[in-house]
């Protein structure tokens, strides 16, 4: 099978400025080192002495002396002699990735996270940007003991205990059979087998209290259940909510981009009909706002009756 593009040039960008530190070194050495076949490393060393920059001629190239086929030295490496570097943007995207996954309860290696995060955080305040080292959470804050206690319900396969702050402020006592944790826009949920809804239910981390494991009651999944602990593959969390209630929405022509979105479905018969899984009626009236009236709830008719009230209370504040 040929090679990705993109899993070789990042090589040949390092080849050079990794063999100019090590003249001499051998050809078995090296490949061993990018984990790659001698006669891949041949063919990258032949296509690098062709590089060059405008003129292209043979002052213009990328010289390297390997004919010999046992070492290697780089005579003339060009613009390449110096490591790529990740510029800034790089950085903060890396971190911020970085940063989510040690917040996903019982998902991640934290102290190889950790050790990794320090490192770019090192790269960072040496660089000669103004980014801030510590990168602030990129979702909502957790208490550190409902991280604990989910991770250790979900690899332990026993129930949890918790208080639950449900939206409207209720506060409600829930005993739940862990499945996976998902995240959707800036939070984390924990999918469930609820006892006291008998289904399926998506907890907010940030509103559990009070959480502590039932050790002696081991968890109880129904088939559906367990189809979805078999596929944790899903990070994203809208594509895998199964259970998530939908709105149905019409697009104007402006929106029409909307319906390649994958977690967006389509209607076979109306491309300008789409259905929208939610989680909240609040969040759902805030998403269709901000797009100006580009797009139009069809169903359920109450989020289009709030909807409308929202409006007309806007209306009605910018009037007076």
């Amino acid at each position: 099978m040929a090679e990705n593009v993109q899993d070789r040039l990042p090589r040949l960008l390092a080849l050079v400025p990794w063999l100019s530190q090590r003249p001499g070194i051998t050809m078995t050495e090296t490949a061993s080192h990018f984990g790659i076949s001698i006669d891949q490393l041949t063919t990258d060393l032949y296509q690098l002495v062709v590089c060059g920059v405008p003129g292209y001629g043979p002052d213009q190239l990328v010289d390297i002396d390997f004919y010999d086929g046992e070492r290697i030295w780089v005579t003339d490496p060009q613009t390449l002699s110096a490591p790529m570097r990740l510029t800034a943007d790089e950085l903060t995207a890396h971190l911020i990735a970085l940063r989510f996954l040690s917040q996903l309860p019982g998902l991640a290696d934290t102290e190889e996270i950790g050790i990794l995060a320090a490192k770019l955080d090192q790269a960072t305040a040496n660089s000669e940007t103004e980014i801030a080292q510590n990168i602030l959470h990129v979702v909502s804050p957790v208490e550190p003991d409902v991280h604990y206690q989910v991770a250790e319900g979900i690899s332990r396969g026993v129930k949890i205990g918790f208080e639950y702050l449900a939206g409207d402020e209720s506060v409600t006592f829930r005993t739940v059979s862990p499945i996976r944790v998902l995240r959707v826009d800036d939070y984390l949920y924990l999918e469930a087998m609820c006892d006291h809804a008998e289904a399926i239910r998506l907890f907010r981390l940030d509103r559990i209290r009070g959480s502590h494991l039932l050790v002696d009651q081991v968890t109880t999944l129904t088939p559906a259940g367990q189809g979805l602990q078999a596929d944790s593959s899903d990070s994203n969390g809208l594509e895998a909510i199964k259970m998530a209630p939908t709105a149905t929405i019409r697009l104007s022509e402006s929106a029409l981009w909307l319906a390649e979105e994958y977690w967006i479905h389509v209607d076979p018969e109306d491309p300008m009909v789409v259905k929208v899984p939610f989680l909240s009626e609040d969040w759902l009236i805030r998403w269709v706002l901000g797009f100006g009236g580009a797009i139009r709830v069809i169903e359920p008719p109450e989020i289009a009756e709030r909807l409308l009230n929202t409006i007309r209370v806007g209306l009605d504040r910018l009037q007076s």
